[in-house]
């Protein structure tokens, strides 16, 4: 009976760090018509993230103008 409570706590845990692995890396993605001007404003991303400034520095926040595979 132990053994089968082992189990389940196992697989608990592999579950509940398999769902915050997923939820910590995120993609936001902004279209740009083609017909827009140079220097339009196309999202604010510090306002999407709920973040300010200094914490994207410390996040690691890569920009990238497509997507690298």
């Amino acid at each position: 009976m132990a053994d089968l409570e082992q189990w389940a706590h196992l697989w608990t845990l592999c579950f509940t760090l398999l769902c915050l692995w997923s939820g910590s890396a995120a993609q936001i993605s902004y279209s740009i018509l083609e017909e827009a001007e140079k220097g339009t404003t196309v999202g604010n991303i510090t306002k999407d993230l709920k973040l300010n400034l200094q914490q994207l520095e410390i996040t690691g926040l890569r920009i990238t103008s497509a997507p690298s595979f």
